[in-house]
């Protein structure tokens, strides 16, 4: 299926499901590990979004012992949806994970004004209903630029007080600057310590038991050919960056020329 690029066309394959709708018994034994889950992006609704999902494949089981989102072993994400997914992915030992996806599965129809209210206060939707708005981010802003958050990190930083504080995942130094990291198990996190000993005195998230394997898409700002475009970036448990060689020079801050 052709698709126009810029100034190029891109081809990609498409793999039907085989029925019109995904359907329960499409789940099969020999499906267990080639499934991947994606969360789109739209912010706070993506979130929530995000959230009734991976509940509903949670509460939905293949059979007796087996629910189906034990089955999903990758997770891709993007923006919003990754508020959900990237706390979900490194969640604490700690917290329910029925918590964090907003407490027992209720039936649609069953649900009340009162009980959307209410959240446990794990839930990952709570971090979303105060403090939240755009005027909100604003005074936010405004105040950690004032203790000497760069403006490139503004951003980066509200968020990750938001929706990575709560869980432990985003420990900071002066001026909110991270001193905590992502890997993946015990092992990664064992070869990354060797090469980098410096790295001994911060903390390091891994990822909970077995949950899925962790896509996080993002973008970089690039120019080619006078043209601002956006280069994809991937950032997993394992590794982070450019999977290619985008055809700009330099990103949009005037960085280093493009190397693969």
């Amino acid at each position: 299926m052709p698709v126009s690029a810029a100034s190029e066309s891109l081809l990609a394959q498409l793999y039907p499901t085989g029925s019109t709708s995904l359907l329960l018994q499409d789940f099969t034994t020999a499906q267990q590990g080639m499934t991947v889950v994606c969360l789109s992006g739209g912010g706070s609704r993506a979130l929530t979004a995000g959230m009734g999902q991976l509940k509903g494949l949670r509460t939905v089981n293949y059979d007796s012992d087996t629910s189906l989102l034990s089955m999903v072993t990758g997770l891709s994400t993007v923006s919003g949806g990754s508020w959900v997914g990237v706390p979900f992915v490194y969640l604490p030992a700690s917290v329910a994970l029925s918590d964090y996806l907003g407490g027992p599965y209720v039936d649609p129809s069953k649900l009340t004004l009162s009980g959307i209210a209410s959240l446990p206060q794990n839930c990952i939707a709570s971090h979303i209903t105060s403090d939240f708005t755009l005027a909100d981010m604003l005074a936010q802003a405004t105040l950690l630029s004032l203790v000497g958050v760069p403006a490139n990190m503004l951003w980066q930083t509200i968020i990750g007080l938001h929706l990575l504080v709560p869980y432990g995942l985003f420990e900071y130094s002066s001026r909110y600057r991270p001193n905590s990291f992502f890997t993946y198990t015990s092992a990664t996190l064992e070869a990354i310590l060797a090469d980098n000993p410096s790295l001994n005195s911060e903390t390091a998230n891994l990822v909970r038991g077995s949950n899925p394997y962790l896509i996080c898409n993002i973008a970089l700002a690039v120019t080619a050919a006078q043209q601002a475009l956006f280069a994809p970036v991937q950032s997993t448990s394992i590794f982070t960056g450019v999977m290619s060689t985008p055809p700009g020079a330099a990103d949009a801050n005037g960085g280093r020329r493009w190397r693969r």
